[in-house]
């Protein structure tokens, strides 16, 4: 099976980065997050088992120095199901099965990963809900009609129930994580973190417990 890993994300300096984070610790210290859940995800870099892509939100995020040491492309589209359709639409004539992940979600190691991908040898979707009521991965080994992305409501508490209403089909479901939008989200994640956690992962742990 050939497989494709892609963290959808915003590139600083040309979006708002965790604004609602921001209004509560400030825009430095938001950044700072940001920065170091980029750090969690470079261990899936150079694997062998996937290729891992940052879709960039913006146009020109793609030849920014932030996201230097990764293969990177444009998610085209107005709006978030329009970036997603897109990934899935594009990468799904390349790739037997596509799995998307935010970069806020630290909590994710290859593990969970390859969890994800086992899935979707046997099934056409997989899922990760968010406490939030959103979901922080989608896997899919099938196209999608344009239709379930644009009618989807998007940040709501019922994002991931009304989802997988329009894909008319039940996805596998892997465990709940938090998707950190708030301060009271920070503390959460520490206790969601893996056993054996990467050494990008402690340094979350410790910047956390420094600044709650």
């Amino acid at each position: 099976m050939k497989k494709c890993l892609v963290i959808l994300a915003k590139t600083p300096e040309m979006s708002f980065i965790k604004t609602r984070l921001a209004r509560e610790i400030g825009k430095d210290k938001a950044l700072e997050f940001y920065q170091l859940c980029k750090a969690c995800l470079n261990r899936f870099l150079n694997l062998g088992e996937h290729s891992t892509y940052i879709a960039t939100a913006e146009k020109n995020g793609i030849k920014h120095p932030f996201w230097k040491d990764f293969s990177t492309f444009h998610a085209e589209g107005e709006s978030l199901g329009d970036k997603q359709y897109f990934i899935f639409k594009n990468l799904l004539v390349k790739y037997d099965a596509v799995v998307l992940v935010g970069m806020d979600i630290p909590q994710i190691d290859q593990t969970l990963i390859r969890e994800a991908f086992d899935n979707l040898v046997t099934s056409d979707f997989v899922l990760g809900p968010s406490q939030d009521g959103g979901f922080y991965l989608f896997g899919s080994r099938r196209r999608m009609s344009k239709l379930i992305w644009s009618e989807t409501p998007w940040s709501t508490s019922e994002t991931a129930e009304e989802f997988v209403k329009l894909l008319k089909q039940e996805p596998v479901y892997l465990r709940t994580l938090t998707d950190v939008d708030n301060f009271s989200d920070l503390k959460v994640l520490i206790g969601e973190m893996p056993k054996e956690m990467s050494t990008a992962q402690e340094k979350i742990v410790g910047w956390i417990g420094e600044n709650t």
